[in-house]
C-alpha cells in the first residue's frame, strides 16, 4: 500500500514537473526568407508571397515564391522563370526557406529517459524545363530538415536535368513527386522540456544559354496556404500518436498544439492573410502604350513602378492612396524625365500595405 502511495505521488510530482517546464518555455519562434523580399520573424504563424523580378547571369528572369511557418507545419514555394538572352552559360539560383521552432515538447511519465519516435511527413512535388539537356546544374532542388533535443534529421531531393537524386533522409527517392515520413527515434528526458525544430528548402537552379530556351524550375512544397493539408513538412499522428512512446507515457506542446500526445492544430491558422492584389497589362507586347491594371483590397498607399530587365527603376506611374477597388494607369514606354526606353522586356510591380505583385510586359518598336 505504501509502495502504491509513493508510486502515485512520484507520478504526481512528475507531471507537475512537466506542467512547469511547458509554462516557462520561451514564444515559438517562426521564419520565413526569400529571395527578392527578405527574412522575416515572428511569435505568430504568418505567411510571405513575393513575385519579382530576379538578377540572373545571360538573361532576364522572374521568381515566385510563396512561405508559411506555423505550428507544427511549414511550408514553401519557389519558381524562376528565364529568358536566356545569348549563347553563354549562365542562369541563377533563388531559394523559399520556412522554420519553425518550439522548447515546450514535454513527455510526461516515469522519471528518468525513454525511448520515443516524433513523427514528421514531407510532402512535396518537383519540375523543371528547358535548359541545357543532361545537365545537372538545371534542376528544382528541395532541402529539409527536423530536430527533436538535438536529434537532426536531414535530406535533400534534386530533380534536374541530370536525373533525381536524394541524400540523407531522402536517400533512395527517385520520383519527382515527394511523400515520405521521417521520424526521429532517440531516448528523451522525461519531464524536461525538450527543443523540436523543423526547416523547408525550396531551391531553383537555372542553367543554359539562348538555345535552350525558355528555363524554368519549380520546387513546390506549399506556401500559398495557411491549410494544415497539402504540401509541406509537418507534424503527423502514427498510430494515434505524434510521438510512439511506451504505454504510461504522453507528450505535450502548448505552442505546436499537441495535446496528450495528439496533434490538434490541423485546421486554418489565423495567419496573416495573403493579399488578393491583382495586377494585369493589356496589349502584351505593345507598341507604344499598355494600360495597367490593378485592384487593390482596401483603402491603402498603392505604388505602381515599371523596371527594367535588370532590376533597374525606369519610371513611377502612380504613388498615393486608394480605396479598395479596380483601377487602371497607362504606360508609354517612357522613363522618369520623359526620355523614350529602348525596346526590350520590362515589369509592372505594385506594392500595397508590404505585398508586391509583378507582371513581365515586352516594348516592340
Amino acid at each position: 500500500m505504501k509502495l502504491g502511495k509513493r508510486l502515485v505521488g512520484s507520478m504526481l510530482v512528475l507531471v507537475a514537473v512537466a506542467l512547469n517546464a511547458a509554462a516557462f518555455a520561451s514564444p515559438p519562434q517562426y521564419l520565413i526568407n526569400i529571395a527578392t523580399l527578405g527574412e522575416f520573424y515572428s511569435s505568430v504563424p504568418f505567411r510571405k508571397d513575393a513575385s519579382n523580378p530576379l538578377s540572373v547571369g545571360n538573361g532576364t528572369a522572374t521568381f515566385s515564391g510563396h512561405a508559411f511557418a506555423g505550428p507544427g507545419w511549414i511550408s514553401s514555394y519557389a519558381r524562376q522563370d528565364i529568358q536566356f538572352s545569348s549563347g553563354l552559360s549562365g542562369g541563377g539560383g533563388s531559394t523559399t526557406r520556412s522554420r519553425a521552432q518550439t522548447d515546450d515538447f514535454v513527455i510526461s511519465g516515469p522519471p528518468g529517459s525513454v525511448t520515443g519516435t516524433l513523427h514528421f511527413r514531407v510532402k512535396a512535388a518537383l519540375a523543371k524545363g528547358g535548359g541545357f539537356d543532361g545537365n545537372g546544374a538545371h534542376q528544382a532542388h528541395l532541402d529539409c530538415t527536423v530536430s527533436a533535443n538535438f536529434n537532426n534529421y536531414s535530406g535533400s531531393l534534386a530533380v534536374g536535368n541530370g536525373g533525381i537524386s536524394g541524400t540523407g533522409t531522402l536517400a533512395g527517392w527517385s520520383s519527382s513527386t515527394l511523400d515520405k515520413a521521417i521520424d526521429i527515434t532517440a531516448s528523451f528526458p522525461v519531464g524536461a522540456p525538450l527543443l523540436v525544430y523543423m526547416v523547408l528548402d525550396a531551391v531553383d537552379f537555372t542553367y543554359g544559354n539562348v538555345f535552350v530556351n525558355p528555363g524554368w524550375v519549380e520546387t513546390d512544397a506549399g506556401g500559398n496556404s495557411n491549410q494544415y493539408g497539402g504540401a509541406g513538412l509537418k507534424l503527423v499522428e502514427v498510430g494515434g500518436q505524434v510521438m510512439t512512446l511506451p504505454p504510461g507515457y504522453t507528450l505535450n506542446s502548448t505552442n505546436f498544439g499537441v495535446v496528450d500526445n495528439h496533434f490538434t492544430v490541423t485546421s486554418a491558422v489565423n495567419d496573416t492573410p495573403r493579399s488578393p492584389l491583382s495586377l494585369s497589362v493589356f496589349p502584351n507586347p505593345f507598341n507604344p502604350r499598355t494600360t495597367v491594371k490593378y485592384t487593390v483590397p482596401s483603402r491603402g498607399v498603392v505604388a505602381i513602378d515599371v523596371y527594367d530587365a535588370a532590376g533597374a527603376h525606369v519610371a513611377t506611374l502612380f504613388h498615393g492612396e486608394k480605396n479598395a477597388g479596380a483601377y487602371s494607369v497607362d504606360w508609354d514606354g517612357r522613363a522618369t524625365g520623359e526620355a523614350s526606353v529602348s525596346s526590350g522586356v520590362y515589369f509592372a510591380r505594385i506594392s500595397f500595405n508590404g505585398s508586391t505583385e509583378t507582371k513581365k510586359m515586352v516594348l516592340l518598336k
